[in-house]
């Protein structure tokens, strides 16, 4: 089974990527597939221990990839970064690092991947238009407003 983990940072963040994501999850889950978001608690803890999680899983589950999904901003924590390349590259840098320490194999790097939220996820859901107001609509159904 292929499994797809996505660490991001908060719970708001998790709930938020699950409904954005819900019809592309059913279709893997309906492939045998998985793809779920997992908080960390916060850009400092995703940053730091991201490549250590991503590593673990990496080596114990052969058909699995993993996301590291920070936001951008705010720049400069918990190491230097003012953009998505130089917060990319630094996470690359920590995971071959633990790689080495652990005596990893260097392919698994070909599984691990870094994006990140230019902008915070609530400014994501504004510009998905349709997915919030199918959304609404539902909600307004259930409270019968």
């Amino acid at each position: 089974m292929s499994e797809v983990f996505v660490y991001v940072e908060g719970p708001s963040d998790q709930l938020g990527m699950r409904q954005l994501f819900a019809d592309i999850m059913e279709i893997a889950k309906q492939k045998g597939r998985t793809v779920d978001f997992y908080p960390l608690n916060g850009k400092e803890p995703l940053l730091n221990k991201g490549p250590i999680k991503a590593i673990n899983i990496l080596r114990n589950r052969p058909n699995s990839y993993v996301f590291l999904v920070p936001d951008l901003y705010p720049p400069n924590k918990p190491f230097p970064h003012i953009n998505f390349e130089e917060l990319k590259d630094h996470l690359k840098i920590r995971f071959d690092e633990e790689l080495k320490r652990k005596r990893c194999d260097n392919r698994l790097a070909d599984r691990f991947f870094v994006h990140c939220f230019k902008y915070d996820l609530e400014a994501l859901v504004l510009a998905s238009e349709k997915a919030l107001l199918a959304r609404l609509s539902r909600l307004r159904i259930f409270l019968r407003i």
